[in-house]
């Protein structure tokens, strides 16, 4: 039994029903995806795909016979009636928030609330539809700072810029663009800066006062103006359910970013080692 159908979920569903097993695969979505979905808003069709990647999950787990059961959320009476000798989390990582100082939170939009206003459009209307919409309107300021310039701060200020905004992008660590695969920062930092995009590094927020945000970059204090401020939540591990579902079944993992957070080929790669492990 596997909770969560995202990238982790579907590649250790995909691997365990290949080698063998009889693998039911559940998510409280009514879609194949996960965080892919909201991912593929974000970064479009370039460098891949993922809408292709979650057809070709939807193809591999239908050939190997995985039983979705997509609509559903996990539970330990679920647990009890399917009676799995495994149960695998791919639930993915928590969010845990960035402390912000006080001032005017009403431009302030936390990571973690972005995707969940996302999902629930994806709901709705799907993918791509949100994707072409957000070309033409977004429920952000014209100017906008990104709090977080490792790989999701990257990719969201990428498409904030595609959609006309003017970005600033602050970050705490000595560089941007920590955890993006080393090609696509060699092309993303160039681009940045064609763009007009400031970056400030070893920085932390010092004060949000109105539209003017102040921030402390190597000693040097300098005051940004923001229409809205995107604070990209630090994720963790997941530790949720796994205790409970010890007590229920011989054998658990957490697999994928519910394990470790990192990339979409980690997540893959985690699946594939969990798939062949058990």
């Amino acid at each position: 039994m596997i909770v969560g159908a995202g990238v982790a979920g579907m590649e250790a569903a995909r691997v365990a029903a290949k080698r063998g097993h009889h693998v039911s695969l559940i998510d409280r979505e009514k879609a194949l995806g996960g965080q892919l979905l909201v991912a593929s808003v974000i970064k479009g069709k370039e460098p891949e795909n993922l809408e292709e990647l979650i057809e070709y999950y939807r193809i591999q787990l239908k050939k190997y016979s995985v039983e979705l059961r997509l609509g559903t959320e996990y539970s330990a009476d679920l647990v009890r009636r399917i009676e799995p000798d495994t149960v695998l989390f791919a639930t993915g990582p928590e969010s845990h928030p960035v402390a912000m100082p006080d001032g005017n939170e009403a431009i302030v939009v936390r990571s973690s609330a972005l995707i969940g206003a996302l999902n629930e459009a994806i709901r709705t209307a799907g993918a791509g539809a949100i994707h072409a919409l957000s070309k033409v309107w977004m429920p952000l300021g014209r100017r906008v700072l990104i709090v977080g310039g490792g790989y999701q701060g990257g990719q969201l200020a990428e498409f904030m810029i595609k959609r006309g905004r003017m970005l600033s992008l602050v970050e705490k660590g000595p560089k941007i663009g920590e955890g993006v695969v080393p090609h696509q920062l060699m092309k993303l930092m160039p681009w940045l800066l064609a763009k007009g995009v400031q970056t400030l590094t070893a920085a932390e927020i010092e004060s949000i006062s109105g539209h003017r945000v102040t921030v402390v970059s190597r000693g040097q204090r300098r005051t940004l103006e923001a229409d809205s401020v995107i604070v990209i939540d630090a994720p963790a591990s997941n530790p949720r359910h796994v205790d409970d579902a010890r007590g229920l079944v011989e054998e658990v993992h957490r697999v994928g970013g519910s394990r470790a957070p990192g990339m979409i080929l980690d997540s893959i790669a985690d699946g594939d080692r969990v798939g062949h492990a058990i």
